[in-house]
């Protein structure tokens, strides 16, 4: 019942600061009704049927909720964004993690979330560079054995003869991958340079 109620209430919608109030859509702060039977005992997420102000605004009619049906019902009022895009060796996929806020209020954050269909060309550009040129991809595949091998070998030469610039720049290794990996991939087990 309290969910059918909520996917009309949205806006009546409180998370409970550390002071005891209720943190509300826009900024609104609210406190429980004094005469609510859940006074005492405030769960920590609640949708209020009435917020009625005297001398502070009080929700009324108040029940506990969970923040996962927020974002079932409210899913097409959700504001996501992401921060912190990075290759991910585990996955094999470019990860970032993401907020989602209902109204300002922070519904869920830091959830791992695939960034390849949020920014292709970034992901892509992550991909090259932090998975194939910085060596971080996990693969059997020949190519990448060979090439990883390659770099170990010059790298010896360049200490054994002491001379740094034997090495091809980073630059051009990743315009070797960039010029070799489709366009559209953004994870390990779809991308096999040709």
């Amino acid at each position: 019942m309290h969910r059918a109620l909520l996917a009309g209430l949205l806006g009546n919608v409180g998370l409970r600061t550390e002071e005891g109030n209720y943190l509300g859509a826009r900024g609104n702060k609210f406190w429980v009704h004094p005469g609510s039977a859940l006074v005492k005992k405030a769960p920590r997420w609640i949708v209020a049927a009435e917020l009625t102000e005297t001398t502070r605004l009080y929700a009324r009619s108040i029940a506990g909720i969970e923040p996962e049906w927020l974002e079932t019902i409210g899913a097409h009022l959700l504001k996501r964004s992401q921060s912190d895009p990075h290759w991910e060796k585990r996955a094999a996929q470019v990860v970032a993690t993401e907020r989602g806020t209902l109204y300002g209020l922070p519904v869920y954050v830091n959830r791992r979330v695939h960034y390849g269909p949020m920014d292709p060309a970034e992901s892509r550009r992550i991909f090259i560079r932090q998975a194939l040129v910085d060596g971080e991809y996990e693969t059997r595949a020949p190519f990448f054995a060979h090439n990883r091998r390659l770099v170990r070998d010059i790298e010896a030469l360049e200490h054994k003869s002491r001379r740094p610039d034997v090495l091809v720049d980073e630059e051009l290794i990743y315009a070797f991958y960039d010029s070799r990996i489709p366009k559209g991939s953004t994870m390990g087990r779809h991308s096999r340079p040709g």
